[in-house]
């Protein structure tokens, strides 16, 4: 792990709102090699002085993903001492056991005198960066900066030669002990595009907040918690940044023969027993779905947790040993989703995008997180069975959430999920060829995309074929079928109940 790591990504990789209490017990857990790092250094920034010392040991000699760093390890040694408690002095005793008595903060005092003209001293940089170089090594955070600015830049004039490669280390030295301006001006550098490859730049950048392997680690780690909201959404979101097999390989999933599908149907079957309360119906199949793999078991399950949610009676009874509260059920039900959708299922895609879409997953962080949603339609929308997603894209490009505002791409997904059956994307491409809107206007077309959508039983599709018959738009006009199909048309059709007044009045009697 390079220090870079450290400076852009200590933070997103912990569990959000996580005391560094908690961060430093998870990183005495071990829990995984690569988080290790990242859980204790979380701890140490936010002031936990056990994390502190230990970070000390670790930077000395390299170890559990940490490189072998003496200036970083006397940074936090020093910063550990200045505190005051029992590892205070075990510091104190590090330091001088294994750097000496030299004073690395005078020399710090020394090297501003000159580089900013302190009381009796003139502005020197050739006198400056002896003491600046001093301080730096060890282990104070600003003048590793300053070092590493020096180095940078280059000051012949004042003796100070230009080594960019070495001015680089220093700054993200500085960027990774959290010192405010070093980090900025790495990121400044990162902006340039001239950090060489010996940095170990990883692929992902920083305004990027998790990669796919770190979103992994995470998911893994809520799994074997058992917090499955946490789990779901981290490995949903993996699944978008390149680990999609990787997490398959977490749900074991068995090939669906002729013998299992009547298996499963069985257990299905007696699962939907109505005298049973979800918790029982959820017991009958669950194990069925971890034990042998069943997909679309994983499938039903999602959809009786969605559904336990909703419920009027009980979402658990008391003879379980089950308490669940509404956004506990969506986790699960999120977890099977993802369940299956690894797996390929479609049904499962377009649910588990569904979820992110509407924000029903991760308490935490519980917004609409369009991005991961649309990776889950798309994969979901290639598919005939997955028509729904089609809906969702075409809205989302429609809207301009996520993707940039596009009427004609939106059009693209209506068409397709009306061609693949969906009556609501026959009600859309019917309403954006009667406006012409991402499209050329063209009543005939709407007329037999909202007369297909009212063969599938759409309402909205249903008062529009009316009132295009009543008015012989795009259609020969024909006013008895109207009035017939606006009988069918209930009231909280936006605009039905005033058509039918207007109806009313024309003919000049009573309609019903």
């Amino acid at each position: 792990m390079s220090c870079l790591d450290i400076v852009f990504a200590r933070d997103p990789y912990v569990e959000v709102n996580m005391t560094a209490e908690d961060a430093y017990a998870e990183y005495q857990n071990g829990m995984s090699p690569f988080l290790v790092p990242y859980y204790l250094h979380y701890a140490a920034f936010r002031g936990y002085h056990p994390a502190m010392y230990e970070l000390g040991n670790l930077y000395y000699e390299g170890g559990r993903g940490l490189p072998k760093d003496h200036p970083l390890c006397q940074y936090w040694m020093r910063r550990c001492k200045k505190l005051g408690v029992k590892e205070s002095k075990f510091a104190e005793e590090f330091l001088m056991n294994h750097f000496g008595s030299y004073d690395a903060e005078k020399s710090a005092i020394m090297g501003n005198n000159y580089i900013f003209g302190n009381s009796s001293y003139e502005k020197n940089y050739r006198m400056a960066f002896p003491w600046c170089k001093q301080a730096a090594e060890g282990g104070i955070d600003y003048q590793m900066m300053n070092l590493g600015v020096f180095l940078w830049n280059g000051y012949p004039d004042e003796g100070i030669p230009r080594n960019r490669e070495e001015g680089e280390l220093w700054l993200l030295r500085a960027a990774s002990t959290g010192y405010p301006d070093a980090i900025k001006n790495v990121k400044i550098l990162l902006k340039r595009d001239v950090f060489p490859a010996y940095c170990e730049l990883p692929q992902w950048l920083p305004d990027k907040s998790v990669n796919g392997r770190i979103l992994f680690e995470r998911g893994k780690a809520a799994f074997n918690r058992k917090d499955f909201e946490r789990a779901t959404y981290c490995l949903a979101a993996a699944c978008q940044d390149g680990y999609e097999n990787e997490v398959r390989l977490l749900f074991p999933a068995s090939q669906e023969t002729a013998k299992i599908t009547e298996e499963l149907n069985k257990v299905i079957a007696d699962s939907n027993n109505d005298n049973l309360s979800y918790a029982k119906r959820i017991n009958k199949l669950e194990w069925k779905v971890g034990v042998m793999g069943f997909v679309r078991g994983a499938a039903y399950l999602g959809d009786l947790y969605l559904e336990s949610e909703g419920s009027e009676e009980p979402e658990f009874s008391e003879e379980s040993d089950w308490e669940m509260d509404t956004f506990e059920a969506w986790g699960k039900a999120g977890y099977y989703y993802l369940y299956g959708a690894v797996h390929g299922y479609y049904y499962c895609q377009y649910m588990l995008g569904e979820m992110l879409y509407l924000g029903k997953i991760l308490r935490d962080d519980r917004e609409n997180d369009y991005k991961r949603a649309a990776y889950w339609f798309m994969k979901c929308c290639d598919n005939r069975g997955g028509y729904e997603a089609c809906l969702y894209l075409g809205n989302m490009y429609q809207d301009g959430l996520y993707y940039k505002k596009d009427l004609e791409k939106a059009m693209s997904y209506y068409l397709k999920g009306a061609e693949y059956g969906d009556m609501f994307c026959m009600f859309m491409v019917g309403k954006k060829y009667y406006n012409g809107n991402g499209c050329v206007q063209n009543l005939p077309e709407a007329f037999r995309y909202f007369d297909l959508g009212r063969q599938k039983g759409d309402d909205y599709c249903t008062f529009f074929v009316a009132h295009m018959l009543y008015y012989g738009e795009g259609i020969s006009q024909d006013k008895p079928k109207a009035r017939k199909l606006m009988d069918e048309v209930p009231s909280y059709v936006e605009g039905a109940d005033e058509f039918r007044e207007l109806i009313k009045r024309e003919r000049g009697f009573f309609w019903k």
